[in-house]
Parts: C-alpha cells; structure tokens; sequence
C-alpha cells in the first residue's frame, strides 16, 4: 500500500494565506487606481486646494477627512490652491488606500469600502450650480461630476 498523508493541514493554510495575499493586493491595486483617477480628475479645478485633500476612503464606512477652505463664505478673490495640494491630496489618499488593507486577514471581515469628499463646497464640485450662487472658482455649470464618473467606471 502506499498513500500521504497531511496532518494539521499545514498546506492548507499556505494556499489560504496566499489566496487572502492575492486578493487583499488585488482589491488594493483596485482602489489605488480608483483614488488617482479621483485626485487627476479633482486637480483640473483645484482652486482652494481643500476639495482635493479632502478625499479619504475608509473601510466599514467608517469617519473620514475633511478640510475646510479657509474663509467663512468660500468666496476667493483669486486661486490659492497648487499642484502641492494636489500631491498632498494624492498621498492622503493612497495613505488611506495602504491603511485599509494592511491586515490582510481584515480584508475578508469589511463590508464595504467608501471613497468620499467631506469638504465643505463637495456639492458645488460635484454639481455645479447653475445660479453661480456657489463659491467663486472654476466651477463648471453642470460640476465636475466626479464621483459619477468613478460610479461609472468602478461600479
């Protein structure tokens, strides 16, 4: 007779483990592309600089960031954001990015993943306003609609 045999299963657990590797990097390469497409969309109209470090994503749906332009009405005489805020915003986020899926076994516990722009103007942003009643910037009439177009693309 000949036959192996396996105890403790320990190969078993390899394959699990690598699986779990596989996919948590996987879903992090998703949401990595997803959050620079987010910060190369937003950095066509950075105006204050605090919409584009404003994005966070979190894991669960869990508390996120958010920055306000500096003035109580949102109104600028003049652009003050630069290609800095943008490169700030950008390791913000794929920060938040890394953060979500370092415990590769947590991975499997989430429920959901949540990318979002708590700042104070994200409405006009994303929208528009067709009153120009919104802060002054380069907003366009129908918004930027950033968050439809990773919808879009992302699902």
């Amino acid at each position: 007779m000949a036959q192996v045999t396996v105890k403790g299963l320990k190969a078993l657990e390899n394959m699990q483990d690598q699986a779990k590797d596989i996919v948590s990097n996987e879903l992090e390469d998703y949401f990595t592309e997803m959050s620079n497409d987010a910060i190369n969309m937003a950095s066509h109209g950075v105006w204050s600089g605090a919409y584009v470090k404003s994005f966070s994503f979190k894991a669960n749906n869990s508390s996120s960031r958010g920055r306000r332009i500096d003035g109580a009405n949102w109104r600028f005489p003049k652009k003050t954001g630069s290609q800095a805020d943008v490169e700030e915003g950008r390791s913000l986020l794929l920060g938040d990015v890394k953060a979500a899926f370092a415990d590769k076994d947590q991975t499997f516990e989430n429920q959901s993943y949540t990318l979002r722009n708590d700042s104070n103007h994200a409405v006009f942003v994303e929208h528009g306003t067709l009153s120009h009643a919104g802060p002054k910037g380069p907003y366009a009439n129908g918004g930027y609609r950033i968050f439809a177009r990773l919808r879009s693309r992302y699902g």
